[in-house]
């Protein structure tokens, strides 16, 4: 009598309401191919009932769309290695469905469900995959609360506001359109809340305003369009990074304002076609960097600002970005920032408080530098980095203030590249003054010895960059020798030197290279032989500096 009546209301394509059917009821129905009345296509639509027994319907072709509305179920649904049209379970209570290699024509929809496990191993669904509103609550211990790997769908896979008490596994997994889980909530212990390494989605990726603990795995996915992480919090994960995603490929943009993370966020050779943003997010993770992205290629901009917080490390090391890097976030503890290789277009760097940041620029190739006076970190390694521009371009002093922040470097390269800049903006004296900074520098580093002979340089014709100098030092010592041989008069050495006269003779004793005829033809006496002694020196290893100056500058230019 029920199955007459369900056959009639399918043949209609109406709703059938009962209190309670076996589910052995159910199956002769559908198996039995009701043919539907002139003028209506046939649908199974059964209404508030529950169903007892087992509902089973492996490798059978079911040609009737089957929807399930307000029903409750006492055992698992099974219905795997089956060709169904359409599939719907709305307001409906499951112990578990198990859909392994299901082939749907059109749409599965687990919509506002409360379901303890689902299964669709290498399913394939022409239409959507809806689990809105859901809640599996993962029953099956140490096993995945939605196991889909090898899941193909040709629309999109919709799990806006779902619960999943449990892993989700999407393994592999192809989907036509987009994947959402927006408003979600999911939660696991030792597995990853979502697993998705591998999957491709055609279009978008969006993960919006979530709370997933456990972690998120997308290894080597794949998006055709965008990733989307906006506003979404992600738990630490047992032995890994929370969000870990090396070798993703997005064609679009990833953006994730205000994302919380505790646990890391692994990024590493990523390759995302538009901009990456994390403004606002908040990085934190324990023995591990808080941003891990070497080798990651951006082809827009890379953005971490507008209030954003990192506790932990940030790894850009070899990261290949096409538009601008923007870095101003603020950090509690002590913070490296690596950008080691990098090849970027625009930097702008101001990480706060600036005394608990260590920036490694090593190696990398810059188009513009900007950065804030104010902000520059406790340690900057500068060596072997080259830029175009430098803003601003603050005086010579405060600029070599800033690199000698490197503690560790002895690489001239940092003096030679700022003197540069200098140099092509028109400010030669400021140039000069980063070159002899440089030259200070080296000999600071060098023993005894080469250290006396360079600071002699410096004192006199400041290692070349200062040639007035030099011209000071001569004057001031050609005047003591005058006025020495005038206080204490030579004696002439023949009758035939001739006439004496003071300045002549102070140049000749001061300058090695002159020969004015009055040093030989006089011989110092008392106090006086002393001063020309010393005079005679010092003109030797000041015409030394000089010529050591002239050499370099000569060679430089």
């Amino acid at each position: 009598m029920i199955e007459q009546r369900i056959a009639s209301h399918v043949q209609r394509g109406e709703p059938v309401r009962l209190a309670s059917v076996a589910a052995t009821t159910i199956m002769r129905v559908l198996l039995g191919r009701a043919t539907p009345q002139r003028g209506r296509a046939p649908l199974f639509h059964l209404c508030d009932a529950r169903i007892s027994g087992a509902l089973e319907l492996r490798n059978a072709d079911v040609e009737v769309p089957l929807v399930f509305e307000n029903c409750t179920f006492d055992e698992p649904v099974a219905i795997g290695d089956s060709d169904v049209r359409l599939l719907e379970f709305r307001t409906c209570t499951m112990a578990a469905f198990d859909g392994r290699s299901l082939r749907i024509a059109r749409d599965l929809a687990l919509t506002d469900t409360r379901i303890g496990w689902i299964d669709l191993f290498g399913a394939r669904i022409d239409g959507q995959l809806w689990l809105t509103g859901s809640c599996v609550r993962g029953t099956r211990q140490e096993a995945h609360a939605i196991n889909a790997p090898s899941l193909r769908v040709a629309g999109g896979v919709y799990a806006n506001r779902m619960e999943a008490l449990g892993a989700i596994n999407l393994w592999g997994a192809e989907i036509g359109a987009s994947l959402e889980l927006c408003d979600a909530t999911l939660s696991s212990g030792r597995l990853p809340a979502l697993r998705a390494s591998n999957l491709l989605a055609r279009l978008d990726v969006r993960i919006v305003s979530s709370r997933i603990d456990g972690g998120i795995d997308l290894f080597g996915a794949r998006v055709g369009g965008d990733l989307w992480l906006t506003g979404t919090k992600v738990g630490e994960r047992e032995g890994g990074y929370a969000i870990s995603a090396p070798s993703i490929k997005v064609a679009g943009g990833c953006y994730a304002r205000g994302l919380t993370v505790c646990g890391g966020l692994n990024l590493w050779s990523a390759d995302i076609g538009a901009g990456l943003e994390l403004d606002g997010a908040n990085l934190a993770a324990d023995g591990r960097p808080a941003l891990r992205a070497p080798k990651i290629a951006v082809s827009g901009d890379v953005t971490v600002g507008y209030g954003a917080r990192i506790g932990g490390a940030v790894d850009l090391d070899s990261a290949t970005v096409g538009g601008g890097v923007k870095l101003t976030y603020r950090v509690d503890d002590e913070h490296r920032l690596s950008l080691l290789e990098s090849r970027l277009n625009i930097l702008c760097l101001e990480v706060l408080p600036a005394d608990l940041a260590r920036i490694n620029l090593s190696g990398s190739v810059v188009t513009s530098l900007v950065d804030n006076q104010k902000s520059w970190p406790k340690v900057l390694n500068v060596d072997r980095m080259t830029y175009e521009t430098l803003r601003p371009l603050l005086p010579a002093k405060e600029r070599i203030a800033w690199l000698k922040r490197d503690e560790g470097s002895d690489s001239p390269q940092p003096y030679e590249q700022l003197a540069r800049q200098y140099r092509e903006a028109g400010r030669d004296h400021d140039a000069r003054t980063v070159l002899l900074a440089k030259c200070r520098d080296r000999t600071r580093r060098q023993r005894f010895l080469p250290k006396l002979w360079g600071f002699l340089q410096d004192v006199t014709v400041g290692y070349g960059y200062r040639p007035v100098r030099a011209l000071a030092w001569l004057a001031g010592l050609t005047i003591v020798v005058a006025v020495c041989s005038t206080v204490w008069r030579p004696h002439p050495v023949t009758g035939s030197a001739p006439p004496f006269n003071s300045a002549v003779y102070a140049l000749d004793v001061v300058l090695p290279i002159l020969d004015l005829g009055q040093e030989k033809s006089y011989t110092a006496v008392g106090i006086g032989r002393i001063v020309v002694w010393i005079a005679v020196l010092a003109g030797w290893l000041l015409a030394s500096t000089v010529i050591a100056a002239v050499t370099r500058t000569i060679s430089r230019n």
